[in-house]
This record gives C-alpha cells, sequence and structure tokens, in this order.
C-alpha cells in the first residue's frame, strides 16, 4: 500500500543534499512515520552521497511538518516569499 514519499536529491556540484517527503495517506500522517522516515534516510543516504548537510524548502504555514522537521534536527536558515507565499528554508548537519 503506498502512503507517501521520501527522497534526497544532490547534484554532484552540490556540498548538500535536498529532500523532499510527502506522507499522501491522510490515515497515516501524524504518526511519526514520517520523523521515523527522514531519520532513516538521513543516517543512510547522506554519507553514502558524500555529504553530510541536507536542506529542505517548507511553507511556514505547515505547522506539523516543520515540527517534524525540527524533531529530527533541521534548523531554520532562512525565509523567503516565492508566488507571494512565505517559504522557510531549513538544514540538517549531521
Amino acid at each position: 500500500r503506498f502512503i507517501g514519499s521520501v527522497w534526497l536529491e544532490k547534484n554532484v556540484t552540490d556540498d548538500f543534499a535536498v529532500l523532499g517527503i510527502f506522507i499522501a495517506d491522510m490515515e497515516f500522517r501524524n504518526r511519526g512515520i514520517g520523523t521515523m522516515a527522514i531519520r532513516r534516510i538521513i543516517k543512510n543516504d547522506l554519507p553514502a552521497m558524500n555529504t553530510h548537510k541536507a536542506v529542505l524548502r517548507v511553507r511556514e504555514s505547515n505547522e506539523r511538518a516543520i515540527a517534524c522537521y525540527k524533531k529530527v534536527g533541521f534548523k531554520e536558515s532562512r525565509r523567503y516569499l516565492k508566488s507571494e507565499i512565505e517559504i522557510i528554508e531549513m538544514e540538517f548537519i549531521g
């Protein structure tokens, strides 16, 4: 059963990877699955990508996701507007 996706992407010239996650099935939200998936992909895949840094972008209004990212160890690095939407950029350095 598909409930969502988590991924890291890295350009060969960058010293960081970009994290993406989406829990599509509402039944599986707020159960710690996103936190677990992020911790696992960071632990397993960041070293394989030869980096120790991950970044992500999230809407300021997505408080549930921001709380999850902070729990994993992401910290806010900057804010900006994109198409009139407040975006928070966060980074993890492990």
